[in-house]
């Protein structure tokens, strides 16, 4: 049925010279798929996806948005964490948002897209949508340190052992 209607208005649009653009559906993240605990009372907007990522890692995501009108569009960010930015590029479509140095926690940042008509058409419109990042605390790899508690390898174990291994278990992240 839904191909029948999309093919009926290309028609429409075809026989009566109008212009227009097919959006694609908007996709959304089901909240029961989210597998950590987050305050759905921040969700402001429709949710659009969930980023995850390391502290300290750097975070680039596409958003992507359509106008049925063809019209320019600006997106901004809102609550967005200090360092985080959004970019348009060359593809009127989308845009990067740019977070260079992630901190650890959770973050509901808002997207929103506003649509430019001609000079004296009508006034903008928008749409919007909350993107969950969620920062994990920096997994860092194991480290091989020896064997039977010989960490210096020096074939013995002693007190040089115990303060390398006070040394490694004592940093702070």
């Amino acid at each position: 049925m839904k191909k029948i209607i999309i093919v009926a208005m290309i028609l429409f649009v075809m026989i009566s010279g109008l212009t227009a653009t097919v959006c694609p559906p908007t996709r959304l993240v089901d909240p029961n798929s989210i597998d950590f605990e987050y305050d759905p009372n921040l969700v402001n907007y429709k949710l659009m996806c969930v980023v995850r990522t390391e502290n300290g890692e750097g975070v680039v995501k596409t958003v992507t948005a359509c106008d049925p009108n063809d019209e320019p569009m600006t997106f901004l960010l809102l609550n967005e964490p200090e360092g985080m930015l959004i970019l348009q590029g060359d593809d009127p479509n989308e845009a990067q948002i740019v977070w260079t140095d992630a901190v650890k926690g959770i973050y509901y940042v808002d997207v929103i897209v506003i649509d430019h008509p001609p000079a004296g058409d009508q006034y903008s419109k928008d749409d919007r949508g909350t993107i969950i990042f969620k920062v994990y605390p920096q997994n860092l790899p194991p480290i091989l340190t020896g064997c039977n508690g010989d960490l210096n390898a020096d074939g013995k174990m002693d007190f040089e052992d115990f303060a390398i291994f006070a040394a490694v278990w004592s940093k702070d992240d």
